[in-house]
């Protein structure tokens, strides 16, 4: 199942889910102008997965790792890797070298160009 959700609502989804669903994982999508996250959650009931899709308008959001501790670690790597700031969240790096300012996942970012 897959669901639209507002950026100022998925606290509240958290809250509703963390009794009945495991976060599974958090990924990023720069989807150029704008940052897509996509919260996967595994039903332990129901053996199904939920996909909640949360369109950014800025690169910010607040965390879930108060309500789901384990989502730490993805908001850290999605840092990492597109930019994005977990408000509330301590975001020390997980991938990149501390004070690394470049963004590998963006759109914006131009790669080195390889020769044949």
């Amino acid at each position: 199942m897959e669901a639209p959700a507002k950026p100022e609502v998925i606290r509240d989804m958290a809250e509703k889910l963390k009794d009945t669903h495991r976060l599974m994982a958090i990924s990023g999508i720069d989807e150029g102008g704008s940052i897509t996250l996509c919260y996967h959650f595994w039903s332990i009931s129901s053996n199904e997965i939920m996909n909640l899709r949360v369109k950014l308008g800025k690169s910010n959001i607040r965390t879930i790792s108060d309500i789901i501790p384990n989502a730490l670690y993805y908001e850290r790597e999605i840092h990492d890797l597109l930019g994005v700031e977990f408000g509330g969240a301590k975001l020390h790096p997980l991938l990149v070298p501390k004070g690394y300012k470049k963004y590998p996942l963006r759109k914006a970012l131009e790669g080195k160009k390889l020769s044949p």
